[in-house]
């Protein structure tokens, strides 16, 4: 408890910087983690700040929540050239992610199995994935820039429940808004909206028209939707 971690550097080991069953208020500032097979890996671990931190060049995460990893504060964190930049997997809940830059990671912010978490002014560059969410509901999304990534943004699950989210027009897909509509009803989505990705949840009577859409998961999502048309 009330533990810090600071100015630290740490390289060529299997764990830059583990916490285990380390709850309340440890803060992990201004290390640099590169090369090693993690990063900064917290398990069943709550409460805690990592921020300002580098993890670069690691085999697998940059940062690791995972699992039953709740109530965590990830911010300024730079992750780049690992497997994952962040992750977030397995009944990690209640996490706020703020303000990171995730480069040339194969995921640059990857949730799995995990609800509740906020990711807010994150930018997401030249990965293979953006962000992508798996199995993994209500999730809150802000002003989150995702750019020249192969695949920019996707979400996947195997219930309903995986893609009821709130995220709103001010994520962007190469500049163009995430459109991602739930429980919507009697709408028209034209060019006019020149939107990067478009999601339509236990929608109605929506109609899509003339729509070019790519590098991401799914260019247009339907998720329980009727009465619905996508054309030309």
């Amino acid at each position: 408890m009330n533990g810090r971690v600071e100015n630290c550097v740490c390289e060529n080991n299997i764990y830059g910087i583990y916490l285990l069953d380390s709850p309340d208020n440890n803060t992990i500032t201004n290390n640099i983690c590169s090369n090693n097979y993690h990063g900064i890996y917290l398990c069943f671990s709550h409460n805690n700040a990592i921020t300002n931190n580098i993890c670069s060049n690691n085999a697998w995460y940059g940062i690791a929540l995972y699992p039953y990893t709740s109530n965590n504060t990830l911010d300024n964190n730079t992750c780049s050239n690992n497997l994952c930049g962040i992750c977030i997997c397995f009944w990690s809940e209640n996490n706020i992610v703020l303000n990171n830059t995730c480069s040339n990671n194969a995921y640059g912010i990857s949730l799995s199995d995990s609800d509740n978490d906020i990711l807010d002014n994150n930018t997401c560059s030249s990965n293979f994935r953006g962000i992508y969410l798996e199995k993994s509901g209500d999730v809150k999304m802000r002003n989150n820039t995702l750019l020249s990534n192969q695949y920019n943004f996707g979400v996947t699950g195997t219930t309903i429940s995986h893609f009821v989210h709130d995220i709103d027009p001010s994520n962007l897909v190469d500049g163009k808004p995430i459109c991602y509509l739930v429980d919507n009803e009697d709408e028209v989505i034209a060019p006019s909206l020149d939107i990067g990705y478009l999601a339509l949840v236990n929608c109605d009577n929506i109609r899509v028209n003339n729509l070019t859409l790519g590098n991401n998961e799914q260019g247009i999502l339907f998720i329980s939707t009727n009465n619905s048309w996508v054309e030309n």
